[in-house]
């Protein structure tokens, strides 16, 4: 028993007076053995916008064409002089059977978003608003209305996609409207550290942007440690013998913050490289 063929496309983006061959507007699923497609017929949908064409003769619009498997590469896609979209339609035969129609929109002089990705970093558990690691452009001012994002690991405890507290399925691309991206959240891993790739596209109506990665990385956050301590008057003690520093994870730490909370003239306060610290301010080393 024979199966039919399956034909998949893309939305399709090509420039003004581009061309762009037939054969990578589609792809082909067939699970028999040995079976090849013969014949391909095709059809773009609308008159007076981009067209097909066989060996620089023009395929007449709103008409089905069927072309043998030798003419394939020969067949080209013209886009438009102007900017504007159509669909076309196409079916392939593997001998024995015709495979579905596939109609898919094409684009004439469309400029795909740009997204681009920020490291992040998020406390083991906590949530932080995914928007804020992410900055979308389009060149030319198209209005963002989709995006797909995905984790890239599968792991129990791992970190997460949560849309309005609902958590999505880890490992597997979902869509949401552009206002549901400030609802999107990202949740930390159980426990530090754990760092996976995150995947984004956006859609402008047109066309879906190249696919960017970037890392979020989930941390355990440190733990300062400080026992009453005494200073005589007028002396000095280093700050590293009144607090230490920890972190479960082994991240390296790179500054610490301090204040003293008391405004006083005569009281104690922080000295740093031999300069007097503000009281009650707080201040990064």
């Amino acid at each position: 028993m024979s199966n039919p063929p399956i034909v998949k496309s893309q939305p399709a983006v090509i420039p003004i007076n581009g061309e762009r061959k037939l054969t990578s507007l589609y792809s082909v699923i067939d699970i028999d053995e040995d079976s090849e497609v013969t014949r391909v017929r095709v059809r773009d949908n609308v008159l007076g916008r981009g067209y097909f064409e066989l060996g620089g003769n023009i395929l007449t619009p709103n008409v089905f064409h069927e072309i043998p498997a030798f003419q394939l590469e020969s067949v080209n896609y013209h886009g438009a002089s102007f900017f504007t979209q159509e669909t076309f339609t196409v079916q392939v035969y593997d001998g024995g059977l015709w495979s579905n129609q596939a109609t898919t929109p094409i684009t004439t002089g469309n400029v795909s978003p740009v997204v681009e990705g920020v490291e992040g970093r998020v406390s083991a558990t906590d949530e932080v608003k995914i928007s804020d690691y992410v900055n979308i452009t389009d060149g030319d001012n198209d209005q963002i209305t989709r995006l797909m994002f995905v984790d890239r690991r599968n792991n129990v405890g791992g970190g997460q996609f949560f849309l309005d507290g609902r958590a999505k399925t880890q490992a597997q691309w979902f869509s949401i409207e552009i206002g549901d991206l400030s609802r999107l959240r990202y949740r930390g891993a159980d426990e530090g550290r754990d760092v996976e790739s995150i995947g984004v596209m956006a859609w402008d109506n047109y066309s879906w942007s190249e696919i960017t990665e970037f890392n979020m990385a989930t941390t355990t956050e440190p733990i300062v440690i400080g026992e009453p301590e005494e200073v005589l008057t007028d002396a000095k003690r280093p700050a590293t013998e009144l607090f230490a520093a920890v972190d479960a994870d082994g991240d390296s730490l790179f500054s610490a913050n301090f204040v003293d909370y008391r405004i006083n003239s005569d009281g104690g306060y922080w000295e740093y490289d031999g300069e007097k610290m503000p009281s009650a301010t707080w201040f990064t080393v």
